[in-house]
């Protein structure tokens, strides 16, 4: 991605940076350690979400953002892949994979805002539809099991999981994003998705939490 800003965002005011914000402060680049204190406005556009070390990475935002900067920050959410189970199926699910609530998700970040000297200026939950093309299935799995490991109970994660666990859990997964306007679970959705059953194409579901947040202090 940072090669593909490169060659087409080409900007004598803009340098591009490969970080990962999650490491502690001594880790980072001397470039970008240099600008602490300096940066006015941040945008983190759908990428919070795969962020392990949520607290570290709110430390460094904080100290390369100047006093009454903001950020303006979106992530996608992880959705309850539980959520049209029956009770007794839903409990059992639960003792593998627990997805807070949406406000919850939203919560866990804000909190750890509050706690670094931020005030919450704006917080909301959007939901988005888009066409999805099936051959990208195989590519963007990985990436959401990712997503969901870290709500595995246990500490188990999903390599911990029986192989017919975690193929239930990839289908009800699949099930939330490409079959949310039915209330009923289809539990083969993705078996037929990746064998042509369902076409090129289909409707994508996914939400949207966006943040605002002030850094405090006076300049």
């Amino acid at each position: 991605m940072i090669e593909y800003a490169k060659q087409n965002q080409k900007f004598a005011s803009i340098e591009y940076l490969l970080e990962d914000m999650s490491k502690p402060w001594d880790g980072l680049s001397v470039r970008l350690r240099a600008l602490e204190g300096k940066v006015s406005l941040i945008f983190t556009n759908s990428t919070l979400m795969m962020i392990q070390n949520k607290r570290q990475f709110v430390r460094n935002l904080s100290t390369i953002m100047a006093n009454n900067s903001r950020a303006f920050i979106s992530f996608v959410m992880t959705l309850d892949l539980n959520s049209k189970l029956s009770h007794k199926e839903r409990i059992e699910c639960e003792k593998w994979v627990k997805v807070p609530k949406y406000e919850q998700q939203v919560h866990n970040w804000t909190d750890l805002f509050l706690n670094n000297g931020y005030t919450i200026e704006m917080t909301e939950i959007k939901d988005y539809f888009y066409d999805f093309k099936i051959e990208y299935a195989k590519i963007t799995l990985p990436m959401l099991e990712k997503l969901y490991a870290g709500y595995c109970m246990q500490g188990c994660g999903v390599e911990g999981m029986s192989d017919e666990m975690r193929q239930r859990f990839k289908e009800q997964m699949s099930d939330q994003i490409i079959n949310a306007r039915s209330p009923t679970l289809d539990r083969c959705l993705l078996s037929r998705g990746l064998s042509g059953g369902l076409g090129e194409s289909v409707e994508m579901f996914y939400k949207i939490a966006f943040i605002i947040v002030r850094k405090n202090g006076t300049n």
